[in-house]
């Protein structure tokens, strides 16, 4: 059994490649936990291990809204960082 990783343990600074840990093959914790920090965003690992988050480009209270409408990441870690930023 592996042990439980924390959100961003992935990329330890100073961590080379071959020391940061796999990601386990279900990420159904994670993909929960962005969508309870995160609603309305979807959350996508694929298959070659980018993650992106994606949601509905119109905002039906509020016609001018323009944020981001799909982000990409390496990892867990930047894609909620990214996702925080486009939060404000």
């Amino acid at each position: 059994m592996r042990p439980v990783m924390q959100l961003g343990e992935e990329t330890k600074p100073g961590a080379d490649a071959t020391s940061v840990p796999p990601l386990p093959d279900d990420v159904s914790d994670l993909k929960r936990m962005f969508k309870q920090a995160f609603p309305g965003w979807s959350v996508i690992w694929t298959d070659r291990g980018r993650w992106w988050a994606t949601r509905p480009t119109v905002d039906r209270d509020d016609l001018s809204h323009t944020d981001a409408s799909a982000l990409e990441a390496n990892t867990p870690a930047e894609l909620w960082v990214k996702l925080q930023a486009a939060s404000r």
